[in-house]
């Protein structure tokens, strides 16, 4: 005889208002799907983190370039420079498809914080864990990017040619 299992995966609740998140969650909704690492007050606004990782370099047009991707809350506006100035980095968070980005360096802390939850739905979900150095959107300097260690949660400037995995995020 063949035995299956099954893993319950938390969803949003129905309010009188619209559906309610919060961290960990599954969020499937307007073609976006991901786990929840973020949430505003109301539970209905936050930001999710992609299922699906790449390993790549920041840039591999060498070093002494910048994009202009120096924001470090918002990785929306780095995307749109890093988009703008070809970088395939960039470029990868945007083929997830309308409204992914790849996160700024305070975002990557914020998912960081949520490591356990987001990680826990992720093993229901048979997915990867968040257990690497992501980068982040923003840039350090020329040939440098800043990233994070989602083992202990230091972030540090790394050369924008080193591969690592980059994890899209979007906000809903």
């Amino acid at each position: 005889a063949t035995g299956t299992t099954s893993a319950t995966v938390t969803t949003a609740t129905a309010t009188a208002t619209g559906e309610s998140y919060k961290v960990g969650d599954y969020y499937s909704k307007n073609g976006l799907r991901g786990i929840v690492f973020w949430v505003d007050a109301s539970g209905q606004h936050g930001k999710i983190v992609s299922m699906a990782e790449e390993k790549l370099s920041w840039d591999t047009n060498g070093v002494n370039r910048l994009v202009g991707a120096n924001d470090l809350k918002n990785g929306a506006t780095n995307q749109a420079k890093g988009v703008a100035a070809s970088v395939p980095s960039f470029g990868y968070c945007k083929s997830q498809g309308e409204g992914w980005y790849m996160p700024a360096k305070e975002e990557l802390i914020q998912l960081f914080k949520a490591k356990a939850k987001v990680n826990a739905t992720l093993k229901k979900m048979g997915q990867r864990f968040l257990q690497a150095w992501y980068w982040s959107s923003t840039e350090g300097d020329n040939d440098q990017a800043w990233c994070l260690d989602m083992y202990g949660g230091v972030a540090y400037k790394r050369s924008k040619e080193v591969v690592q995995p980059v994890r899209p995020i979007a906000q809903f």
